[in-house]
């Protein structure tokens, strides 16, 4: 069974009282990690939390799942929209590969550019920027 940190709610504030995730909650969660063995931290591209992220990657072994979304009816090229989302993710969280990426919306590989998007991504894949799909 694997477990996942997620992110949601880092730098937001969230509970009745309104509290923020801060550096000492951090420093709290990298020891945290490490005796649980948790190597997964969960975010994505809409969360906007990467810099927080990017602390927790600096931890050894830990592995990177991310979400990402898409519009419906790209104009653009839908392989540059997928590259510049993978390495915005890649450049916030300073890290070279991601462990997972995840569709944040299940409609998003069913709409008309789906198997596009698939197709990039497996393309990244091959290439050893992302591991799993």
């Amino acid at each position: 069974m694997k477990i996942a940190v997620g992110s949601a709610n880092f730098e937001k504030k969230y509970t009745f009282q309104k509290q923020r995730f801060f550096q000492k909650e951090f420093r709290e969660l990298n020891i945290i990690l490490k005796k649980s063995k948790i190597d997964l931290i969960d975010t994505a591209d809409n969360y906007k939390n990467y810099n927080k992220i990017s602390q927790l990657s600096k931890i050894k072994n830990i592995k990177i799942v991310s979400k990402i979304s898409f519009k419906k009816n790209y104009k653009q090229n839908l392989g540059l929209v997928v590259n510049k989302k993978i390495n915005f993710i890649l450049n916030s969280i300073k890290i070279k590969k991601i462990y997972a990426i995840l569709f944040h919306n299940y409609n998003d590989i069913l709409q008309p550019n789906g198997k596009e998007i698939l197709k990039h991504l497996l393309k990244l894949k091959e290439n050893k920027v992302i591991e799993k799909i």
